[in-house]
């Protein structure tokens, strides 16, 4: 296995392509969320559409493998919004390759997050 991690906001097809023809066979992408309000909680560059634009980018390259990682614990998150991201990951048959909270990775010091929401630990 040739496992690239991407960010949903960088792939197009030129990209996908070359990965593809230099033997990569897995893609795993930082989706972390598909609700733009929790994107930006994050500080992600990526609107939530980008993430199935880029499915089908890396499919049509012929990268079949093919991983999300999504996060819970989000500040303002809702268990609605996170059963959207799961149903969003399961629609476009994607492995989820990590499920991480953000209360259990922490967040660095200079993020938006760690300045706005005292719940949150530091690293």
């Amino acid at each position: 296995e040739f496992t690239v991690e991407a960010n949903p906001a960088t792939v197009d097809a030129e990209k996908a392509a070359a990965l593809s023809a230099a033997g990569v066979d897995r893609v795993s992408m930082g989706a972390q969320s598909f609700q733009r309000a929790e994107l930006h909680v994050l500080e992600r560059t990526h609107e939530p559409i980008q993430v199935g634009e880029t499915v089908a980018i890396c499919r049509a390259a012929g990268i079949r493998s093919i991983s999300i990682d999504l996060i819970f614990g989000v500040p303002g998150q809702t268990m609605a919004s996170w059963r959207a991201n799961l149903d969003a990951a399961l629609a476009w048959n994607l492995m989820m390759r990590s499920l991480a909270t953000v209360l259990m990775l922490g967040i660095l010091s200079s993020t938006f997050q760690a300045a706005n929401d005292p719940r949150i630990g530091l690293l």
